[in-house]
């Protein structure tokens, strides 16, 4: 096996069971256009729900506070990892510790030519 598969299997291990991290909850998101000719908005209706486990960039594990750096964020915006296998689409509803938001970014990791994570930039739904 090349190293790139080896490795997103440790990653993908690591994730399983929340064992390391915590979970998300994905809501498929359906857009549909209420007017004609592109004019009149759109409206939304929720799909199926699917957990998911992830590791966000700030989380306390055995009573500490773990900072990692994934990159600059904006107010409001939080950053976490994902297994590479994992579906998600920019019209997804994330909730996570209570809260609702979109995903603004979707950035596989590669490794070898092998995506071994992907990493989620969120921002609050307003």
């Amino acid at each position: 096996m090349p190293f790139g598969t080896d490795f997103k299997t440790v990653i993908a291990n690591l994730l399983e069971g929340g064992r390391f991290g915590s979970t998300l909850t994905r809501t498929e998101v359906t857009r549909t256009n209420t007017g004609s000719g592109g004019y009149g908005g759109e409206s939304e209706s929720d799909g199926s729900t699917t957990t998911v486990y992830c590791v966000p960039s700030r989380y306390i594990k055995d009573n500490r506070v773990i900072n990692n750096n994934f990159g600059n964020l904006d107010e409001g915006e939080v950053a976490v990892l994902i297994k590479g296998a994992q579906s998600m689409s920019q019209d997804d509803k994330i909730t996570f510790e209570s809260e609702d938001y979109r995903i603004r970014t979707i950035e596989p990791m590669e490794l070898n030519e092998v995506v071994i994570a992907k990493r989620l930039i969120l921002t609050k739904k307003r």
